[in-house]
């Protein structure tokens, strides 16, 4: 599988995921790690009813008395980290391809990124991995528009379709139809829609492991006056979400 980017992006709120959410009490803002499981449990409910392992990385400064507000987060088969066996050898001349040698770990589905500010709202959400929209037909259409140089916006678009996409350039409205507002809701507020947008191909057309994209800015109103301005990614083939991010935290360039 291609590299994917991983961008730190925000999320806000309280509960518990879909699949448990009846059955477990709200998770209070300053629980981080729960409040980011009941958000993967409510976008990811694939990864749900199979006896996964949860794996959490982080640092902070020993000297430095504040809460950990920011960690990396695994859905797996076991612990990230368990040597479960080793790699070595080949036979032949030349190793084959993709071959490696080493540990082996337990296969990770998912690998997030989640960032909380003071106030306890989350700043940073990013994901990929094999559980986040479909890599086993978004990866061949990516090394199609690699190797075709040739080929018109037109024609991409016809091959993202054909490929197995649910929200090509021309589906907004469905898109916009199907937009998970409600669960959102539940992480980062009350939300208002101001823009929905289908980044061109020419864009990225060099770097199609972070396109097609769907990219949808929202704003959600807080206590005593403040509001947050939030940009979500969508990746085209599920509509699963990729990243979600405070505006107030990218350049000043790439702000609306």
């Amino acid at each position: 599988m291609k590299a994917r980017l991983a961008r730190f992006l925000l999320v806000f709120s309280l509960a518990c995921g879909v699949t448990v959410a009846d059955r477990c009490p709200p998770a209070p803002m300053s629980d981080h790690v729960r409040v980011a499981e009941s958000f993967l449990r409510s976008f990811y409910p694939n990864l749900s009813g199979k006896r996964y392992t949860t794996s959490i990385e982080t640092s902070k400064p020993f000297d430095n008395d504040t809460a950990i507000s920011g960690f990396s987060l695994y859905i797996g088969e076991g612990p990230k980290e368990r040597i479960i066996g080793y790699l070595g050898g080949y036979v032949g001349d030349k190793p084959p391809a993709g071959h490696r040698e080493g540990p082996m770990h337990p296969k990770q589905f998912i690998e997030t990124g989640f960032r909380f500010g003071s106030d306890n709202h989350l700043e940073v959400f990013n994901a990929q991995g094999s559980a986040v929209g479909n890599p086993e037909v978004s990866d061949p259409f990516a090394d199609l528009v690699l190797s075709h140089t040739d080929m018109t916006d037109n024609e991409v678009t016809a091959a993202l379709k054909k490929a197995g996409a649910k929200y090509g350039p021309l589906d907004k409205d469905e898109f916009v139809k199907d937009l998970p507002i409600a669960k959102l809701e539940r992480f980062l507020g009350k939300l208002t829609i101001t823009s929905v947008r289908f980044d061109p191909l020419m864009e990225n057309r060099n770097n199609v492991d972070i396109w097609p994209l769907w990219k949808v800015r929202v704003k959600a109103p807080r206590a005593k006056g403040i509001e947050y301005t939030y940009e979500i990614w969508f990746e085209a083939f599920k509509g699963d979400i990729t990243s979600i991010v405070d505006t107030a935290l990218l350049p000043a360039t790439k702000s609306e």
